[in-house]
């Protein structure tokens, strides 16, 4: 089965620090060398959806086998993986140059053949290809749902967008439901009960 095919290759590498360092080796140092008070840098805080609350957020979200997911900060990738098993093609973007290479090496090595991954802020990625949309970062940062939400005029009617503690508050997304799962971002450490938002415009 290839969700434990996925699992256990995650688990067998230290993403969570591969990702970490990056952000602060990389990513800061490129994108906010001169922005120590930046609002973005609050998103930045690095955690990864474990597979088990992906499965039911794809299952929510209702990812058909003919459409299409993005995920914006995909860091190393596992959802986006995921998905791609699920749907025609997943995409994932990160500003993380070391995660994004995880991920892309992770695809091949599971012969995932339908899954793409860009090194890009998630703010400039084109949406409207896309039929699902998950943004973890929203989790800590209500700037970024914010920014999120005055994006997604260039998607079509339809579309889903899960978001994380923070709902998106635009003009013609709708909220559906929201829900409530108790986990850990970091293997776990830390677990505590976090709300997600599914919206649809």
């Amino acid at each position: 089965m290839f969700l434990e095919e996925l699992r256990r290759y995650y688990q067998n590498h230290d993403t969570h620090q591969t990702a970490e360092l990056s952000i602060l080796e990389e990513v800061l140092p490129t994108y906010f060398p001169d922005k120590p008070v930046h609002p973005a840098i609050q998103a930045l805080s690095y955690g990864e959806t474990p597979l088990p609350v992906g499965v039911t957020l794809l299952e929510w979200a209702g990812l058909k086998r003919w459409e299409s997911f993005l995920d914006l900060g995909c860091g190393c990738g596992a959802l986006v993986l995921l998905a791609a098993s699920q749907c025609q093609r997943a995409a994932g973007v990160d500003l993380s140059p070391a995660a994004i290479q995880f991920a892309k090496a992770a695809g091949l090595a599971l012969g995932v053949g339908n899954a793409d991954f860009a090194e890009q802020d998630l703010l400039e990625a084109e949406l409207g290809a896309f039929d699902v949309l998950y943004c973890c970062s929203t989790a800590v940062s209500q700037w970024l749902a914010d920014q999120l939400g005055a994006r997604l005029g260039s998607c079509r009617a339809g579309t889903r967008v899960v978001t994380v503690t923070h709902p998106l508050r635009a003009g013609g997304i709708r909220t559906i439901e929201q829900r409530s799962l108790r986990f850990s971002w970091h293997n776990d450490r830390n677990v505590k009960t976090w709300d997600f938002y599914l919206h649809q415009l």
